[in-house]
């Protein structure tokens, strides 16, 4: 029997919740969330999907809210990852939670944060790359 796809079809509509498109013109949202749900390719989405997965379980475990998501949460979510995976992968995982947020309706702000620089930085001093 064959696996099962891991990736998870975001639901219509997922991020536009409240624009007045909804009303106004429900097919041209059905457009634009289908768009931005399929702007990656399907091994894309199942990459990004072990991202947003992994995300979800170190807020829960936190019991804080995943978004939009906190630089300081995000940070310590590097962090963490960094103990466990390569240091060369975590630009994967950032990008998985970014499409994620995006999918939530959410503007990515991470990029060029001064925060996240830091950490990358620090990452990249305390598990270099041989």
């Amino acid at each position: 029997m064959p696996r099962r796809s891991r990736v998870r079809k975001p639901p219509a509509f997922r991020g536009l919740s409240g624009h007045p498109i909804l009303i106004v013109d429900p097919a041209s949202a059905r457009g634009v969330a289908d768009a931005i749900a399929n702007s990656v390719l399907p091994g894309t989405q199942s990459s990004y999907a072990t991202a947003i997965d992994n995300y979800l379980r170190f807020c829960a475990l936190r019991a804080i809210q995943p978004w939009p998501v906190d630089v300081i949460w995000f940070c310590a979510w590097l962090l963490m990852l960094a103990r466990n995976i390569k240091h060369t992968s975590l630009k994967s995982y950032a990008a998985g939670l970014r499409y994620g947020q995006l999918l939530e309706g959410f503007h990515w702000n991470m990029t060029g944060n001064g925060r996240v620089r830091a950490v990358l930085r620090f990452i990249q001093r305390k598990y270099p790359v041989s």
